[in-house]
């Protein structure tokens, strides 16, 4: 349990510093510092925007495969094959 919370803690730590030196880092290469606010945003869209959509399309997608593979059973129970 120990190992686990070590593990998740140095995980979190590492991805906290990541993100504050790539924000750091995009900031000092903004091309304009009078629309800072705007570019910031856009890269704050663009950032998240993965992370709002894939579970959308991940539930798209299990759905499909849950409807296959009943397909898949109903067919082979029809055939009169063990499961």
């Amino acid at each position: 349990m120990l190992v686990s919370w070590t593990g998740t803690s140095l995980a979190a730590l590492a991805f906290g510093i990541d993100g504050h030196v790539d924000q750091a880092l995009f900031i000092d290469v903004l091309p304009d510092e009078n629309a800072a606010g705007r570019d910031l945003g856009v890269a704050n869209i663009a950032t998240n925007l993965g992370q709002a959509l894939g579970p959308i399309i991940a539930q798209n997608h299990n759905a499909r495969i849950v409807a296959a593979r009943s397909l898949e059973e109903r067919a082979i129970r029809g055939s009169g094959a063990e499961l």
